[in-house]
This record gives structure tokens, C-alpha cells and sequence, in this order.
């Protein structure tokens, strides 16, 4: 169950998708991510929330994650 959280699912296969896992995982803060590995190919990364005192900061990075997410959908 994700609770005011999200996640999303990457596609290793292309390499450029496997970095950008790694540096969403980075900005969101080690700490406040869990892992899984679907298939051989395929990785979810749950954001999970900090805390109330985290509530303004996690807005910003949510929105930088998702927005990079949405240009590589429409690329």
C-alpha cells in the first residue's frame, strides 16, 4: 500500500531509463525508497513520504520526477 506516496515502474532495457531510475532515486533520498524487481527488465521504485516536515520539499521533487517521467513518455 502506498500512502500519500507513489511509484513508478522502469524499463531497464533502455539505458537511458536505467539512469534516470538512479537519479530519481537520488533525489528522492535513498531513505524513502523500497525496490522491486518485477522481472528481469523491469524495476519499481515506491517514493515514500518523509514526514509532515518534508511535506513542502517532497512537493517539489515529486513534480521534478513526474515532470522528467512525462517527457520520457513523450519522447
Amino acid at each position: 500500500m502506498i500512502s500519500d506516496g507513489f511509484a513508478i515502474i522502469y524499463d531497464l532495457q533502455d539505458a537511458h531509463t536505467w539512469r534516470q531510475a538512479h537519479t530519481d532515486r537520488r533525489l528522492w533520498g535513498r531513505r524513502f525508497c523500497q525496490h522491486y524487481v518485477l522481472d528481469e527488465d523491469h524495476l519499481l521504485i515506491v517514493f515514500m513520504p518523509g514526514g509532515e516536515r518534508w511535506q513542502l520539499w517532497e512537493a517539489h521533487r515529486k513534480r521534478w520526477i513526474l515532470g522528467q517521467d512525462l517527457e520520457r513518455r513523450a519522447a
